[in-house]
């Protein structure tokens, strides 16, 4: 139940979010390279924080839970998530890394070079998975 109410709160959330941005911008240049910039964090949200690394990691630490003492399944817990975020660290600081040098060095159009940039400054939102 809590997880229907977390989830609804989520969505009722996400759409005040689009609603207000689209009132604010409009649909120009910037709410395109916002949008555009937006799309990397929330692809990799998607796969990690709601895909393939749950459904691949509840199983697991379920079986630790049931087989091993507590103690041992929350030592793997904060092994496996001290392991995930130094990853998810330096894949974001990489993949910034890349879009800001790209933003700069290719000739691209406003539009591109905006998203690219914004890109940038969205990526650590993948840290908070």
């Amino acid at each position: 139940m809590d997880m229907a109410l977390g989830t609804l709160a989520s969505r009722v959330l996400g759409l005040l979010r689009d609603m207000f941005l689209f009132a604010a911008l409009g649909a120009s240049v910037y709410s395109s390279a916002f949008i555009f910039a937006f799309t990397f964090p929330n692809l990799f949200r998607r796969l990690w924080g709601e895909g393939a690394l749950t459904s691949a990691f509840v199983p697991v630490f379920a079986q630790k839970w049931v087989q091993s003492s507590r103690v041992q399944s929350f030592h793997f817990l904060n092994l496996f998530l001290a392991r995930f975020l130094l990853f998810l660290l330096i894949f974001s600081g990489i993949l910034m890394t890349f879009l800001w040098l790209t933003s700069f060095g290719v000739s691209l159009s406003e539009q591109w070079q905006l998203g690219l940039r914004l890109s940038v400054i969205l990526l650590p939102y993948m840290v908070c998975i």
